[in-house]
């Protein structure tokens, strides 16, 4: 009876150690983490409110050094301000909002500075390879193939019509992949066209009624995009429409009156609203609903790559800064939002959701491996 209620005992102190929270001592070290974005992608005051939150509550590294984040808003020169920001006291890595065109002006410069580089926007494949480099979105080539198979073999479109911005590298690198696709799944592409034609908009609207048009696939920005949606509406033209993996957070914050445009309108994207957030994630979300900031696709993959570098950073406690990169490009799983994703050569691996738009929100339609 004594041995039994011995046992009992450390099973009892056991259990309750493991429920309750590690306490972290703070070492008074600092680390700075950049925060590299646009002036539009920061015009967003709910940006500062979630990177906020996500240094209060998962700031700590498990030796006590406090991570702290230095914003830097991108106004002109991008070299420039990279340059500027990797030269900050105790900065660690950089996390980059910038788009692909940015992204491929710093190539050498990232190379030069040796800081590792989380990449969480820019989609172009030539980014894919550098050294210092790691990428938690999708790759253009990824949602290309997903878009292409989701037109072709889910919906059994046969023909799509691509619109696309002839002067912005990621939208032409998109386009391009997924007509290549689309084609080798047997759809046919029937027109391409660029978003200058919108400025001619009756010519522009009368080719797409001549060609019989039903469904495009859009890789313009957002304002272009508006355009498009506005002279589709005005018109009375219904088409099918699916675009690429942050169209909405993108479109909500430049145009956060005009949601109702986007209903129907198929995306392809690394989240749904309706996906279950994991625990950490779901803590923090609810830190942020208390403080009524909104969150997008943008915000959790600023958690995605917080928590990977954060994993990176507790396991290079005391190491040299190459354990750092090794560890962000190469890593088996990590806590996500809603998923455990995994790093391979400085790309991930993760599930892609085509989601359907419905006052202002993205619902589930396919998840994809």
């Amino acid at each position: 009876m004594k041995n039994t209620f011995v046992v009992l005992f450390c099973l009892f102190v056991f259990t309750a150690c493991q429920d309750k929270e590690t306490v972290i001592i703070p070492s008074g070290k600092v680390k700075v983490i950049g925060f590299l974005a646009s002036k539009k992608y920061l015009s967003d005051p709910d940006r500062f409110g979630v990177l906020k939150i996500l240094e209060r509550s998962e700031g700590y590294l498990d030796n006590g050094d406090r991570l702290h984040v230095k914003i830097l808003s991108v106004e002109g020169d991008p070299l420039k301000d990279f340059n500027d920001l990797v030269q900050t006291p105790d900065i660690i890595a950089v996390i980059s909002f910038l788009g692909s065109k940015e992204m491929l002006s710093l190539k050498d410069a990232i190379q030069e500075a040796k800081i590792p580089l989380i990449i969480t926007t820019a989609t172009h494949s030539k980014l894919s390879g550098i050294k210092y480099v790691s990428r938690i979105c999708l790759s253009d080539r990824s949602e290309a193939n997903v878009a292409a198979a989701y037109l072709r073999d889910e919906l059994y479109i046969p023909e799509v019509t691509v619109i696309k911005d002839s002067k912005d590298v990621f939208s032409q690198e998109l386009s391009a992949l997924f007509v290549q696709r689309y084609k080798q799944l047997g759809g046919k592409v029937g027109l391409t066209i660029d978003s200058a034609e919108f400025d001619q908009e009756n010519e522009f609207i009368s080719k797409l009624i001549d060609e019989k048009v039903d469904t495009l696939y859009i890789t313009t920005d957002a304002h272009k995009s508006k355009l498009l949606l506005e002279q589709l509406q005005k018109a009375k033209l219904e088409v099918k429409i699916l675009a690429y993996d942050g169209f909405i957070s993108d479109f909500l914050s430049q145009y956060p009156y005009d949601a109702k445009m986007l209903n129907g309108i198929y995306v392809v994207d690394n989240y749904a609203n309706d996906l279950k957030l994991l625990p950490k994630a779901a803590k923090i979300a609810k830190e942020i609903s208390k403080e009524g900031l909104r969150i997008d696709t943008y915000d959790a993959l600023s958690y995605d790559a917080w928590m990977l570098l954060k994993q990176s950073l507790n396991a290079c406690a005391g190491l040299e800064d190459e354990c750092l990169n090794a560890h962000l490009r190469n890593t088996d799983s990590f806590e996500g939002a809603v998923d455990n994703l995994s790093m391979h050569e400085g790309d991930i691996t993760r599930p892609v959701y085509v989601n359907e738009i419905e006052d202002a929100k993205m619902n589930m339609m396919v998840k994809v491996y």
